[in-house]
């Protein structure tokens, strides 16, 4: 409209004469024509738009946005200098969504005078909307709380890389690597493996414990050796450390640390491993939410970490996102530290990918051992194997002539004769059964139990002992044993603060294809390891503590391996770490040894029929079930590693028709509730 009139008053300027050439009036009546077409066609549209006039037009023309009135009808007033058209756009509700209209546009007139305010009308959404009324928005433009929430995810991630992890830079020991052969003994006179390191297998709690040399100072001292030099060093770099690290989270992460949960080490072709364990764990019926730690986003599944997994109550949580993975390099064993640190729970259960429970563990976080102790690990098979040179290197002092534990079941071992001398402790008593020492047996580290505010300096200890693990602390630890690495830093840094800890004391349980098929001799059953059971310590807790009740009375005979030797009569199973072999069916799906076939091509079971009599049900047929679920139901899962479905879910179905041919026909089947006996019943 302006526009118009600037034309106009433009025309009525010109001074044109009336005995002009032909040319100029031919010009003259072209314009006038064409201005008479623009006027023609502005008043058209007018009155084609007063149909949708809104009742109260606006036509106050504001310049200031100060004037700008707070009525929330008002969504939009665009008066900058590039619009040609000065208007206000304003929202208005129907009833129902349905009878929302399009935009639309009128032009109001004040004073019979043209206006040049423009309104659009848009819609609004109505006071009873379904989509907003489902949720829970809360003020996105609060900067407080915005700022608030960033200040404390900053915070978080300037202790992790700026206090703890510098702590940990600065103390680190100034020699070179010493887990190495040259740092074993070569002329130790007792056995050794090949590389003069203790014997991998050796020294199994249960089994064959009276082929084995005692434990004893001298005996762990014979094999890892540190010069002088060194020695200094480790204990200068340990101190180091102790005097550096935090003392506790800062008061802003530690506010949000809240709860109980369970945490997965997940990420990459691990991820297939957290899902089927995941999925049984809600069978059991765990209610508590799941944490699936994932080291980097090369290893974040978004399809699992954001379709799948919050359908059984788990989210993700990644590493990169908090740690300067390019200054820090984390891997392997030294995760779960790493893990510990990022839980957003207070009360964590932390299990391995490949560790299914069998039972509700949701009991353990409000039952004893665990609501007096915030910690409980569990054992592995073999006793002790930590250097003398690890509680010397922390300053921990022993007290070498008093045996307060007796970790060989009540024989001769346990009271040796003619303690006279320093030497004679030395010489004749487990150097773990001395106060100050940890307690057998060595730990397993596929389920962990923690309260990560009562033990905050114990999970800063073991990232510390795991951070410099496979070069420095690993030896210390294990000397060579099977299982060396991490396995042995979350209890040795409670130990080292005097933070106390449960020790589940039922001998872990291996599970795998029979040696000795046809032996009737039930102590001396043999095994290729496929998968480790470990007992629920709410019951183990319950019969430890009346012994002459509950304690076996299994004939014990040292010279055999016992298998079926329980050291109280009704323990139970919670946990099968199917760890050897990891439980993917394209990998096992082969011959001989840790697959599903013998070395003649036959079928058979990973854990042979003896697990069915241990639980009363057949769990390896649930677990096949379950990859059952994954690759032929839900085939278009993104998992890394996974393989063709359409080919793998035959595959699995045919394990499974053998699985339930191979069953005993005495025991329930599958679908039974898991844990009968003595598991917790509501009352």
């Amino acid at each position: 409209m302006s526009k118009l009139k600037e034309n106009i008053t433009n025309l009525i300027r010109l001074r044109v004469r009336p005995r002009g050439s032909p040319i100029t009036i031919f010009l003259l009546l072209l314009i006038s024509i064409l201005i008479l077409l623009q006027i023609n066609h502005s008043f058209g549209f007018t009155s084609s738009s007063l149909v949708e006039e809104i009742t109260e037009p606006v036509t106050t023309v504001l310049k200031d946005s100060a004037d700008v009135p707070k009525d929330n009808s008002i969504y939009g007033q665009q008066q900058g200098t590039n619009n040609l058209e000065e208007f206000q756009v304003i929202k208005v509700k129907p009833d129902k969504p349905a009878s929302a209209k399009e935009p639309t546009k009128s032009i109001d007139y004040y004073n019979e005078q043209p206006s040049n305010s423009v309104v659009y009308q848009i819609n609004d959404y109505p006071e009873e909307d379904d989509y907003y009324k489902d949720f829970d928005f809360k003020d996105y433009s609060n900067l407080d709380d915005i700022d608030e929430k960033l200040i404390k995810s900053g915070s978080f991630k300037d202790f992790i890389n700026n206090k703890l992890f510098k702590a940990i830079s600065d103390a680190k020991p100034n020699i070179g690597p010493i887990n190495n052969k040259k740092h074993y003994n070569g002329d130790n006179p007792n056995p050794t493996s090949w590389d003069k390191k203790m014997p991998v297998v050796n020294g199994k709690l249960r089994e064959n414990n009276g082929v084995d040399p005692i434990r004893s100072k001298n005996y762990l001292k014979s094999f890892f050796q540190l010069s002088e030099e060194e020695l200094n060093e480790m204990i200068r770099s340990h101190s180091s450390f102790i005097e550096q690290m935090p003392q506790e989270y800062p008061e802003t992460i530690l506010n949000n640390v809240n709860g109980s949960g369970i945490l997965y080490c997940g990420g990459g072709n691990y991820n297939w491993l957290v899902l089927l364990s995941l999925k049984l764990l809600r069978e059991t019926g765990s209610k508590l939410p799941v944490e699936v730690f994932i080291p980097t986003e090369s290893e974040y599944s978004q399809d699992l970490c954001e379709r799948v997994f919050p359908l059984f109550g788990a989210k993700c949580l990644i590493m990169s996102n908090y740690l300067d993975t390019k200054q820090y390099k984390i891997k392997g064993y030294q995760l779960k530290s790493m893990a510990l640190l990022l839980t957003s729970f207070e009360n964590v259960l932390m299990l391995d990918s490949d560790n299914i429970p069998l039972k509700n563990p949701d009991y353990l976080f409000i039952n004893e051992p665990y609501k007096s102790k915030n910690m409980v690990v569990w054992p592995d098979f073999w006793r002790r194997s930590t250097s003398p040179l690890y509680y010397e290197i922390a300053g921990r002092v022993i007290n070498e002539t008093n045996q307060v534990r007796h970790s060989y079941l009540g024989d001769d071992r346990d009271f040796p004769e003619g303690l006279n001398t320093n030497e004679d402790y030395n010489s004749k008593v487990s150097y773990h059964d001395l106060e100050g020492t940890f307690p057998e047996a060595s730990s397993e580290t596929g389920q962990l139990l923690i309260n990560k505010k009562t033990h905050q300096k114990a999970i800063f200890l073991s990232l510390y002992y795991n951070y410099y693990g496979p070069n420095y602390y690993y030896p210390l630890f294990s000397q060579g044993q099977a299982g060396e690495g991490d396995k042995e830093t979350f209890l040795a840094s409670a130990h080292f603060f005097d933070l106390p800890y449960y020790q589940v004391d039922e001998f872990i349980r291996e599970f795998g294809e029979l040696r000795k098929p046809d032996s009737e001799d039930k102590s001396d059953v043999d095994f290729e390891i496929a998968a480790m059971g470990q007992y629920d310590p709410i019951i183990d807790n319950i019969q430890r503590s009346q012994p002459e009740v509950f304690r076996s009375n299994f004939p014990y005979d040292r010279t055999k391996n016992n298998y079926y030797f329980h050291k109280y009569k009704s323990s139970e199973i919670l946990f099968l770490h199917c760890n050897q072999p990891k439980l993917y069916p394209w990998k096992i799906n082969g011959n001989g040894f840790k697959a599903i076939h013998d070395k003649d091509g036959n079928r058979r079971r990973l854990y042979s029929k003896i697990l069915v009599e241990e639980l009363g049900y057949d769990i390896e047929l649930k677990i096949w079930k379950t990859m059952e679920w994954v690759l032929c139901k839900h085939g278009d899962f993104n998992i890394k590693g996974m393989k063709d479905p359409g080919t793998w879910c035959q595959a699995v179905k045919d394990q499974i028709e053998f699985l339930k041919s191979d069953v005993p026909q005495s025991f329930v089947s599958e679908e039974s509730i898991v844990g009968q006996g003595t598991d917790i019943v509501d009352n």
